[in-house]
């Protein structure tokens, strides 16, 4: 040690800093942790109303997950299936639209049909049809859906062709 207590004061400093600075990290390594908690505590929520068919619970749940936990592709996918059977297309539209192309595999396989069923119903004909196009060339192992989204893209292109040229009917009383 320095005879004037230089060093001395300067281990007694860094100790004081310490002091100060340790309740912080342990706030903040403590609330991380209940933190990832809470977003697994809300994603299990979401997956039982989702499975029980209580899909506005189901949606308010994952609506906190992916507010709190970041865009993850399970939120996202639970979230729009969610919106869709409640018929909140828009809703639908912005969770199953923000799941990227590469992730749509394996358990999200159906992500592009419900996309496509949903646009379908916002009467976005043309991109639906691009929708079930891509997930019919990818998905032959889904045969039922497959074909139904065949059949799909038929439905669209009928309702565009309804919408350029509308029957008329006049009604008379």
């Amino acid at each position: 040690l320095a005879a004037d207590g230089s060093e001395f004061r300067n281990i007694l400093n860094t100790m004081r800093r310490f002091r100060d600075f340790f309740p912080i990290m342990l706030l903040a390594c403590l609330t991380s942790t209940a933190f990832g908690q809470s977003v697994r505590a809300y994603m299990a929520k979401g997956m039982s109303a989702f499975k029980a068919e209580s899909y506005s619970s189901a949606l308010a749940y994952f609506q906190v997950v992916i507010e709190e936990g970041g865009e993850r592709t399970d939120a996202l996918f639970y979230a729009g299936e969610s919106a869709r059977q409640m018929r909140s297309y828009n809703l639908a539209e912005k969770y199953l639209s923000a799941i990227p192309a590469d992730e749509r595999r394996d358990e999200f396989a159906m992500t592009d049909f419900y996309l496509g069923m949903a646009k379908k119903s916002l009467e976005k004909f043309d991109e639906a049809i691009e929708l079930f196009k891509r997930f019919a060339a990818y998905r032959d192992d889904i045969s039922k859906y497959r074909d139904k989204a065949l059949q799909e893209i038929k439905n669209c292109e009928w309702a565009k062709e309804q919408i350029q040229q509308p029957n008329k009917v006049e009604l008379t009383h």
